[in-house]
């Protein structure tokens, strides 16, 4: 990833994601002792979703008609997918208690 060519509402938006995810992180580690296990997945699986949207601020600046048509970035997909299967792994665990 090249982001030495990023515009600055490229570089704005990035840095607004990863403030985002920081903070997620930061409310999760707080929250560490009082979580259940499903929502402490949840919660991970919303963090690595934002901070992959760290790394394709593209995404956010162009109609969404248009982004239909493109495959999806490598760092978004790998945050889809980590989101998913945290999400089903929070559900397996509430549903295994």
């Amino acid at each position: 990833m090249d982001t030495s060519t990023w515009t600055a509402k490229e570089k704005s938006m990035s840095a607004f994601w990863l403030l985002c995810g920081i903070a997620c992180a930061a409310i999760t580690y707080i929250q560490l002792n009082e979580l259940t296990a499903s929502s402490l997945l949840q919660s991970l699986g919303l963090i690595f979703l934002i901070f992959s949207w760290t790394l394709v601020p593209q995404f956010f600046l162009q109609p969404l008609k248009t982004n239909f048509h493109k495959p999806i970035q490598k760092p978004l997909l790998l945050g889809l997918v980590a989101f998913f299967v945290f999400q089903l792994a929070s559900s397996v665990t509430r549903h295994m208690v």
